[in-house]
């Protein structure tokens, strides 16, 4: 209990601490999610923060990709399979991860995406847009 909290209070803290910023449009919420939001941070690492609005049986992300802005355009994702956060934390309702992309962006304007599911209930949600000089 003591690891998770810990855990948690380690993604708040880099959550607030990175410069990450959430706007109105990068928070998903529906039947099934509370919350769902991805940010990118300016040191090119994501936080995750999902709260179901039930108990799940469980919550996870499927799949996680990259995609770059080419003039006013996104791109298909340059890279399909990003490798998932493999620093989480599940608690309750409460999903929160963290991930650093920095070997994957390089300059240029990039958006992370998302598959993420709650008991058998999928969505795609995607993280702010951050520009990168290197």
């Amino acid at each position: 209990m003591k690891i998770r909290f810990l855990a948690i209070l380690s993604i708040l803290s880099l959550l607030i601490s990175s410069g990450t910023t959430v706007s109105k449009a990068d928070m998903y919420a529906d039947e099934y999610f509370a919350n769902a939001t991805v940010s990118l941070s300016t040191n090119k690492t994501i936080s995750v923060y999902l709260v179901t609005k039930k108990d799940p049986d469980y919550i996870q992300i499927n799949s996680c990709w990259l995609e770059q802005k080419t003039g006013s355009t996104w791109s298909s994702p340059i890279i399909t399979n990003l490798p998932l956060p493999t620093t989480y934390s599940i608690v309750g309702r409460v999903y929160s991860a963290t991930a650093n992309y920095s070997s994957y962006i390089g300059a240029g304007t990039y958006r992370i995406g998302l598959e993420v599911e709650t008991n058998g209930y999928t969505k795609t949600i995607y993280s702010n847009a951050r520009t990168y000089s290197s």
